[in-house]
């Protein structure tokens, strides 16, 4: 699509997959997506010196072989107790989690506010394993060593809903879709 278009740069193409296998276009955005880290994990690439490399003339780095498996787990200040209703506060303590494969991605620390002018990102989880498995591992890990003191985030809601039979499944077989959570998620937080 991008030579087609004769873009140059580094972009991202949208797509959705409907539950009956239908892929449907959705957009091109000409920048990176918050969801990028999973590209530079599975990929070895840093998707930003890449954009920086196109940009002084330079050509696009061959990526290495696919590496494993990612996920990225947004840590917002949203309270699943609410119907994830964005939460504003300050923030009196932060633990990060570490270990292999676990990667934080983030702009606060202790004593800064967040307030509701702005989106509720506190910031991103990566983690990467060798397979889906091992990430799944490593994201619960992640997950229950990471503590936010001082506001309600998300975190519970992704705990559950990694230990969920259709979201753990090891191929997926497009259980999950855009509308799983609205239609077929029925764990109460």
């Amino acid at each position: 699509l991008f030579e087609a278009i004769d873009y140059t740069g580094v972009g991202t193409c949208e797509f959705l997959v409907s539950a009956d296998s239908h892929i449907y276009f959705l957009e091109v955005n000409p920048r990176l997506q918050v969801e990028h880290t999973v590209s530079e994990e599975v990929s070895g690439l840093d998707l930003v010196a890449e954009q920086l490399r196109i940009a002084s003339g330079q050509p696009l780095s061959e990526p290495t072989h696919s590496r494993g498996h990612s996920i990225e787990v947004r840590i917002t200040s949203e309270n699943p107790a609410d119907d994830l209703m964005p939460a504003t506060g300050r923030i009196r303590s932060i633990t990060w989690p570490g270990g292999p494969g676990v990667r934080v991605d983030s702009f606060v620390r202790a004593g800064d506010s967040i307030g509701s002018d702005y989106d509720s990102l506190i910031a991103k989880l990566i983690v990467t394993g060798a397979d889906r498995t091992q990430a799944l591992a490593r994201a619960r890990r992640a997950l229950g060593e990471l503590q936010v003191e001082g506001m309600p985030t998300v975190v519970p809601f992704h705990q559950v809903l990694l230990e969920e039979p259709d979201f753990v499944a090891a191929n997926n077989d497009f259980r999950v879709h855009t509308r799983w959570i609205e239609t077929e998620f029925t764990n109460e937080i």
